[in-house]
């Protein structure tokens, strides 16, 4: 036979043919192990410098604790925002509050603040009027 198998094992794999096993962890499972092993995340960007023809770094954190634990393991990405603001004193950092501290101490302008931010609107009182007109120009 084909592929140097017998007829009669020909007809025993027709009667119990071999399916593929596929091990496939679940997503809940998945988000426990990250959950357990995540210590710290860190996200860098390089933004223009004011004024200058330099980039000045902008970190997000994200540090592992009980709260962030529960947050990764229930699925519910969305609210580790808050977690990070909660965190402020143990180091955490939201974009938007790395954005602004450096739009405070005059690194940033607040045009590249407000192209980089995950809350736009929080960033919006200070652009300049004609930057406002053009954003605002399409919409309602």
């Amino acid at each position: 036979g084909g592929f140097g198998a017998s007829r009669g094992r020909t007809k025993a794999a027709a009667r119990f043919p071999i399916q593929p096993i596929s091990v496939r962890i679940s997503w809940s499972s998945e988000l426990m192990m990250l959950s357990e092993s995540l210590k710290l995340v860190t996200c860098q960007s390089l933004l223009p410098r004011k004024g200058k023809r330099e980039r000045v770094a902008c970190f997000e954190v994200l540090m592992s604790d009980n709260a962030v634990h529960n947050i990764i393991r229930e699925g519910k990405l969305h609210l580790l925002p808050s977690a990070m603001t909660i965190g402020k004193d143990r180091g955490m950092q939201t974009i938007d509050a790395a954005l602004q501290r450096l739009l405070d101490h005059e690194l940033i302008d607040p045009v590249t603040a407000y192209r980089r931010a995950e809350d736009k609107e929080s960033f919006e009182a200070a652009l300049p009027e004609d930057f406002l007109e053009e954003l605002h120009k399409d919409g309602p």
